[in-house]
Order: C-alpha cells, then structure tokens, then sequence
C-alpha cells in the first residue's frame, strides 16, 4: 500500500511540475521585457515574445542555436565573453546591445545572471533587458528639438474636413509627410472606416460648436492603435465655425499596460504556482489562491502579516542572512527552502523572489513565487539509488559492449554526457572508452560529423526508437536509437548502438548494379530495335551509353573506302584533299556521325583520315577490342600520340561490321580524368555493340525498301510543284488583268480631274489680286468721302461692309486650300497607278507610300464610332530605288489595308474609352539594310495572328475575312511581286494580342535577268 501510493504522489507531482513550467513560461513569455535562458555552452534554451521581437528571429530560429549562428561574429563574441565572465566570476554582469526594431535603432541594457541547479552548481545564464535610459533621453531631446514643441499630434481642418495644418510629430505617427495631408481630408489618408469615424466626430463637434475628449481606434498596418482625441471649433473673428482645431495623443502603450494589469490580476489568480508581494518592509499585499492551497491561509488571514510567520526560526535566519543579501546585490533569489503550512507540515518549496517596481522603476516591494516540491524532492531521492544500482552493473555492460562484432554502443545521460562507450570499431578509428566517457559528442568530433548522428540522441531522449543507416567516411553504419528509463518510467539516458555494416551494403550493391545492368541492356537493346531509322539507332546508344556509365564521350564512326566514297558521293573525295598541303587523296577515311559528350568538349562530328588514326584504325579493322585504362602508360607511341591529340585520358573501342560489309567502330572515351576500365562495363558495352550490329542490318534493309517509296514521292513532288505553279500563273494573270484596267481607270479620272482643277487653281491667284484691288479703293472711297449719301450709307448696311471685306479674302484662301488638294489626290492617284511608268524605273519609295495614305486618308481619319487610326511615319535616307513602282504600289496598298482591317476588328471588341486611352496605330518604317538593299516594315497593334494562319497567309484564296470582304489574293500577289518581280523578300512575323509585322525587303538595283523563285 505504502509502495502504490508513493508511486500515485510521484506521478501526480511529475504532472503538478509540468503544468507548473507551462504556466510558468507562459508568465514569462507575456513579460514586455527580453528575457532569454543560455545553458553552459551558449545555446538559447529559452526566448520570450519580447526577445524575439528585438533578434527579429523567430523562437524555432533561435532555441538551440549560440550567439554565432544568430548575430554578427563580433556582437556575439563581446556577448559570449561577458557570458563567460558571468560563470567564471559568478556575478552578474551588464552590457549595452543595439538591436533594430520595427524599422528603429533602439539601445538596450541587458543584464546577465548565473542560473544555479539545486546543488547551486551553474547550469546556465540568464539575460533580462531593458530600454537605454540613456539613449531613450537622447532620443527624446533629439525629437524635442525637431518638432515644432509640441509633444503630441496637433492639426487644423477647414469646414470641408481637409487639413490646412499639422505638425510633424502628428505626420511621423503615420508614416506619412506634411505634404501627404495639406489639402487632403481623412479618406485621402487613412482606412475608409477610420476615415468615416473621424469625419462623423468632427461633423458633430462643428454641429455643436462644443468641444469633446474622446478615444479613436484605428487599424493602421499590422497594429491596432488608440488615439485621445481633444477637438474644439474653430471660429473666424466674428465667431463664425470656419474649421476645427484639434490635439490627439497616441494612447495605444497605456492602453496596452492597463489591459496587461488587468490581465496580470487575472493570472495570479489563475496561476498554480503561489504568488505572494510584499513592501519593503516585508509585510504581505497579496496573496493568490495557489497560495491558498500550498500555505492553507486565506488572503484575508495573510495579507497585513509579516512574510516570517510562514518560516521556523532557522529559515528565518537564513532568509536574512542570504537571501536578502542576494536579493540586493543580483536583484533575484532562486533557491530551496522549508515553510510551514497552517496545520503545521513541513514542505519544501522553490523559491524565486525578486524585486517589484512601480512605473517609474522604483522598488516598492517583492514579488515571490514558490513551487511545492516535496514530491520531487523524493523522486530525486529514488533517482540517486537507482543510479547507484546503475553503476554497479556498469562493468557487466562494458563487458557485454566490448565483444559487440563490428559495433560499438554509447550510453549517455540527458545532457549527452557519455556514460559509457565501448566497441571494436571505436578502436577501427582511433578511439578508447577513456576518450569519450564524460565527455560531449562536440568534444570529440567536427560539427559535421557528430550532428550526423544528432537526430538519433534526440528520439532516444524523447522516448522514440530510431533506426537508420548513416555513411561515415565511406563506411556505412546501422544507427539505432533506444530510450533508457528508471523503474518510474522516466528518461533518464539513451543508448546508441553503432553496427558497421559496409561489407554486407557493398555485396548488396554489386548485386543490384548487375542486375540493373543487365535490366538497361534489355532496355537499350529494346530502344534500338524499337526504331529503323538509323540516325535515331545511333543517337540512342551513344546517349545511352555516356548516360549509364558517366563518360565525357561516346562516339561512333563509319569507315569509308575510296570504292564506297566514289559510289556514294563523288564530291566527297575532293574535300579529303584540303587535309594536305601536296593535294594528295586519301582512299579511306573515318567519319564521325554522332557523339554524346560532355558539353566543356569540342565535338568530334567530321573526317579522319585513315593515316591520322592509324592505331585505332588497324585495331578497328581486325575486329579487336582496344581498352586504354591510362593513356600516358601506353607504350605504343603513335597510338599515344592520336590519344593526346584527342586530349585523350581513357579510351575503351569497340569495332564491329554489318552484314553489309561496312566497318564501324563505337568509341567510349574520358577527358578530364582517367577511368579503369571494368570487366562487367566492358561485358555490358559488347552486348549494346551486338544488338546495335543487328539493329543497324534491319535499319539497312529498311533504308532499301525505302528507296522505291522515295521515288514516288519525289514524282508526286513534282506534280505538286506543278500545280502550285499553274495556280501562281493564274493569280498573276487575274492580278495583271485588274491592276491594268484600274490602272487605266485611274489615270483617266485623274486626267479628266486635273484639267478643270488647273482651271480653277490657276484663276485663284489673279481673282485674289483683283478682288484686293476692289478692296483698296473701296478703303479709299471711305477716307476721302467718310460722309456717304443715305442711300450708300442703307447699301452698306444691308450687306454688311466691314464683315465682307473682311470675309473675301479668307473665301478665296479657302478655295485655293481646296484646289490644292484636289491636285495633291490627282498626282496620288497618278502616283499609284503609274500608267507612264509601266517598266523598271528609278523611284521614291516614300513617294509611293505617302500617295497610297493620301488614298486610305478616308479610312484613317476618325469617325462616331472611332477615333482616329494613327499613321507613325519613321522614314530613314533612302536612295531611288529601281523597281515596278506601279505593282509596288499595289503592295504596299494591300499591307496597310490588311494593317486598317486588324485594328478595325479589334476595335470592334473595344469601348470607345478604351480606344482613346490605348489608341490604335500603324507603324511605317524604311531603313538601309546594306549598300544594296532596303527594308519596309508595316506595324500594327491589331490583334494579331495565330502560328496556323501566319503558315498560310501567302497561299492564293486563302483569306481569314468574311465572305466578300477578301479574295485571298492581295498577299499571294504581293508575295509575287516582292519576292519574283524585284528578287526580295516578304516576310511576316505576329504574336496573338500583341499586332502584326510585315517586312518588304528588296534590292536597290534590280538585276537584268530575275530567276523565279518559290514561295
């Protein structure tokens, strides 16, 4: 019975104990001032919100990591050494950091203090931060002198609600300038609710005339802020409300610290921990519930009473001899000690006392809080008896771990301290139990090589099994992680068991690279039978090869006699001559056809004579295979001299011959470092060159049964050509026949336009000078006879004198504006057609163009339903060019009412506000492309055309418009007449939604004779 329940006040106090550090770190967590927890080696054990917020680390970034791995090396090693000197000296010790917050340089004072285990060993530090008094009041006369002395926002708003004046300590609070309010009103410069508010409180102060003291809130970014507004009228001198006047103060801190008291009410009272204040004078002021239940007095009984009654005289002695004095000097006790309950029990208790402060930082008090530990306490006691069992069996698992085969086995307590460590292989590497027992894993090992296992100490303290390979220095090692526990079921060390097994993953490896071996044979056997092509039977097995055995290269080569050359390509044995400087010809040569090689190595595509690889050559064509693991070992010195000129470091040739009776060889090569060569590779690269033998027989005979389908098609080619031409023949035929007698049309509609034109053009200028005439004496008659008779005088007011004198002159200004352009659309029209210049003449091409836009100037200019379509001419210097000016004409007619079409049809699916803001356009551009050519480029911003349509635009009858709108032959004429009538080059180039592009280039001389070209 006493036995069970022990265990049940065990188990209820190791779950009191973590509910404890729960709350207890949720205390600390809400603390607004840094605190963070070290242990011995400068790792972060513990960090709360405020911490985080000035390391601008998240709490996962910085538990576990040291002071290196968080800030620049030389703020964390002045942190480490006065760390260090916290331990060394055992006194606290206080430096001053700079950290930047929320965009701000802020100075803190952080305080460092030794953290004691129960036996008062140091196990750690402890840092609490505070603002730089210092630097806040340097701030603060800084921002004094700055702004316009007054402490809080203060603006003036006209009756509209917009601001006429604010400071700039009212413009700082938001981030925004003085010019980002003057002029504006709220909702130009806040959130739309917040702005509503504000006007809604202003409207009722100028409703009233009355001034109010009221709190706003704002969401202003990521923060919630609250602003004590004092507002009043603001009135003219005759008292009249012309605007307000106002002073808001940011109380968001104050509201946060009132919201933090009421909060802190609630959780002393919550807490589980005790939580008792006292004055300086140790008299209690508060007493929570927890302390209730551990002391078994009511706040009613212990409030008012002296701290003492709580302690027997002899912890009353000791309170005054070391736990004041403590108090004093590092500002905090944390320690043990007995206390008395109500009914008179003893119980142990840990205490952590500290000073209280008011908000002036002033010590009123102090604030203590205590745990009961009694049941921990005997825990420890059942802890150290097992341990002293633990080390009387230490020898017999020494024994035990010592003839563990291949293996060694770590024991080690929950700070990583090794126990015991044992095991043939710690001797494989250097190492006795004596190097390692007591001591870390960092102790021994580089960071790299003892975090590989880090993961394994981890789940055994945490109670996880773990089992898992890790490779170490080309060794492969079974790693498994178990979790030692005491009779009470606590963790109180963990054991790694390390099994060499490399032997056994090596034979398991070459297994597996046999079989996959022998799987990719089938594979790229399979791949090269799957084709009859023989260009894709070879581009498959040099990738494939250079892929599965990470070679620089992987060639193949053909080897072509004089008798072959001949029969094949008779040209090809001339080219063999530009290799000597006699002229002389090789009769047998090595052609490369296809590699596989690393991208840093020239390619090896092209012609070796037989005389410059005699080596491999001879090798080749005695059917032997040549395996060079080393070519600076080889002794042949021609063979490696033709490795060196390759820059040849291994080689590995394979040779072979078709049914045909044709040599080939199939080369495997390394470059940049050399390769022993491999029994099973080799063995595996003679069965690729087997199937590849067969596959490339298949692919000959395939090649042959092709020839006669070859044939036929060719024919079929032919007829086809035939056709297309006979379809060009007749377009140009239809184009020729309507360009002539549009031809004619408009040279006589010109013609018959221009004589009565002339007539009238050429009467303007006298009728002008003779009217003027009129006009003069008219202005004579009134100067010397200012006194007209009545009847003149009635003469001269029914027609209207002065506005008639006034108006003859611009009527005739305005005929001859139109005469002169009746004339400019005559010589356009007789520009376009070019009935007088039917043959090859010496032109202006920016002639041509401008009278082609004179004569779509009605489709251009805007209209209801759409604006104008913009013409940008970017003419360059360009000389007379000699063309058909008359069918280039025609040209460029077809292009730019294809260009109006486009932007038409995609101003159809646009608003008329669209258009005016994206207006559309064409682009006209002419240029020199060299001394003898010259380039015309029409761009729009139409809609643009699909890849589909862009194949097919030049192809007669086809057309993308609506029935009746297009024929389909404008651009195959065109296309005609750019690229056979004047040898150039029509070519289009369009992205969907982005326009359209065509290029007319021709030459600027055109050649006596002109070949036809396809399309």
């Amino acid at each position: 019975m006493v036995k069970s329940k022990t265990d049940s006040l065990e188990i209820e106090s190791v779950s009191t104990l973590k509910k404890t550090q729960g709350l207890l770190e949720t205390i600390i967590d809400d603390l607004p001032f840094p605190i963070w927890v070290k242990d011995n080696s400068g790792c972060y054990l513990l960090v709360n919100s405020a911490a985080v917020q000035i390391f601008q680390k998240s709490k996962e970034e910085i538990i576990g990591k040291n002071s290196y791995q968080i800030f620049p090396a030389e703020v964390a090693t002045k942190l480490r050494h006065k760390e260090q000197q916290t331990i060394n000296d055992y006194q606290q010790q206080i430096i001053r950091e700079t950290f930047q917050v929320n965009g701000k340089e802020k100075s803190y004072l952080t305080t460092i203090k030794p953290w004691n285990d129960e036996q008062g060993n140091i196990v750690g530090i402890v840092g609490i931060s505070q603002e730089d008094p210092l630097a806040i009041e340097n701030s603060t006369n800084l921002l004094h002198t700055v702004i316009e002395s007054i402490p809080e926002t203060f603006f003036v708003k006209d009756i509209q609600g917009r601001y006429v004046l604010i400071n700039s300590v009212g413009v700082a609070n938001v981030g925004k300038t003085v010019s980002d309010f003057i002029g504006k009103d709220d909702t130009e410069i806040f959130p739309l609710e917040f702005a509503r508010q504000l006007q809604e409180n202003d409207r009722q102060i100028m409703n009233t005339g009355e001034p109010q003291i009221l709190e706003e809130t704002v969401n202003y970014g990521n923060h919630q802020h609250v602003f004590l507004s004092r507002k009043n009228v603001w009135r003219d001198s005759q008292g009249n409300i012309i605007g307000l006047v106002g002073f808001t103060q940011d109380i968001t801190t104050q509201k946060l610290q009132e919201a933090a008291l009421k909060q802190q009410a609630r959780i002393l009272d919550q807490l589980y921990d005790s939580v008792i204040t006292t004055d300086l004078k140790g008299i209690v002021t508060r007493w929570n519930k927890a302390a209730e239940r551990l002391y078994g007095y009511s706040a009613t009984e212990a409030i008012g009473q002296s701290i003492t009654f709580l302690y027997r005289p002899e912890e009353q002695e000791y309170f005054a001899t070391t736990i004041i004095p403590t108090l004093q000097q590092q500002g905090v006790y944390e320690g043990e000690i007995k206390a008395c309950r109500k009914g008179g029990e003893i119980v142990d208790l840990f205490l952590n006392i500290s000073w209280e402060n008011n908000e002036q930082g002033e010590v009123v008090g102090m604030i203590g809080y205590a745990i009961d530990i009694t049941e921990r306490k005997l825990i420890e006691e059942e802890r150290c008896r097992q341990e002293i069992a633990l080390r009387k069996s230490e020898e017999l698992s020494r024994t035990l771990i010592e003839h563990i085969p291949n293996g060694s086995v770590f024991l080690f307590d929950r700070d990583r301290h090794f126990l015991i460590a044992g095991g043939s292989e710690l001797t494989k590497v250097g190492l006795s139990p004596a190097d390692l027992e007591g001591k870390f894993p960092h102790d021994i090992w580089l960071p790299n090589e003892y975090q590989l296992f880090d993961r394994f100490y981890q789940a055994a303290l945490a109670g996880e099994m773990l089992k898992d390979e890790i490779s170490y220095y080309n060794t492969v090692y079974l790693t498994q992680a178990v979790p030692v526990k005491n009779s009470l079921g606590e963790i109180f060390a963990g054991l790694l068991i390390v099994q060499n097994i490399t032997e056994r993953k090596q034979a398991e490896s070459a297994i597996e690279e046999s079989a996959n071996r022998l799987e990719l044979l089938n594979r790229i056997a399979g791949q090269i039978r799957a084709s009859l092509d023989l260009d894709t039977i070879l581009e498959t097995v040099v990738t494939s090869i250079r892929e599965l055995f990470e070679i620089d290269a992987c060639t193949f080569a053909w080897y072509l006699t004089e008798n072959y050359l001949a029969s094949n390509d008779e040209s090809f044995l001339g080219t063999l001559s530009n290799y000597y400087d006699n002229g002389e010809t090789e009769t047998a040569v090595w052609q490369t056809v296809k590699e596989a090689r690393n991208p840093s190595l020239p390619s090896f595509i092209g012609i070796y004579p037989e005389s410059a690889v005699k080596p491999l050559s001879q090798k080749a064509l005695q059917q032997k295979i040549m395996i060079v693991d080393d070519a600076e070992a080889v002794s042949d010195l021609s063979l490696k001299q033709v490795l060196q000129s390759f820059n040849c470091l291994s080689i590995l040739t394979v040779p072979f011959q078709t049914q045909g009776g044709k040599f080939g060889i199939l080369s495997c090569s390394n470059h940049t470092v050399k390769r022993d060569w491999k029994e099973s590779e080799i063995e595996l690269i003679l069965g690729i060159a087997d199937n590849l033998a067969i596959a490339i027989s298949q692919a000959e005979l395939y090649h042959n049964s092709q020839n006669s389908a070859k044939i036929a098609s060719e024919r079929a080619l032919q007829l086809e050509k035939a056709l297309q031409d006979l379809q060009r023949t007749q377009t140009q035929l239809i184009q020729s026949e309507k360009m002539s007698s549009l031809g004619q049309l408009v040279a006589g509609v010109a013609h018959e336009i221009n004589n009565p034109v002339s007539f009238i053009y050429g009467n303007i200028k006298p009728a002008q000078e003779y009217i003027a005439d009129l006009l003069q004496l008219v202005e004579l008659y009134q100067t010397e006879y200012p006194q007209p008779t009545a009847k003149i005088q009635s003469q001269i007011e029914l027609i209207d004198l002065d506005f008639l004198m006034e108006d003859v002159p611009k009527i005739l200004d305005s005929m001859k504006v139109g005469a002169e352009r009746i004339r400019e659309i005559v010589l356009s029209l007789r520009n376009f057609s070019r009935m007088d210049e039917a043959q090859i003449k010496n032109v202006c091409i920016h002639d041509g163009i401008d009278s082609t836009l004179r004569l779509l100037q009605n489709r251009l200019k805007a209209k209801p339903e759409h604006p104008e379509i913009l013409v940008v001419k970017n003419y360059g210097q360009l000389p007379l060019v000699e063309c058909y000016a008359g069918q280039l004409n025609q040209v460029f007619m077809n292009l730019l009412t294809n260009a109006i079409d486009a932007v038409e049809e995609r101003d159809k699916k646009r608003s008329l506000t669209d258009i005016k803001a994206n207006p559309s356009q064409i682009e006209i551009t002419t240029k020199l492309v060299d001394s003898g050519r010259i380039a015309i480029t029409f761009k729009d911003n139409g809609p643009g055309m699909s890849p589909e349509t862009q194949a097919r635009i030049f192809d007669p009858f086809f057309t993308t418009k609506p029935v009746g709108k297009g024929t389909g032959l404008g651009l195959a004429i065109s296309y005609q007449v750019v690229v056979e009538k004047h040898l150039g080059s029509l070519c289009c180039h369009s992205v969907p939604g982005e326009g359209t592009n065509f290029t007319v280039e021709i030459p600027i001389k055109q050649k006596p004779e002109k070949p036809q070209q396809d399309k």
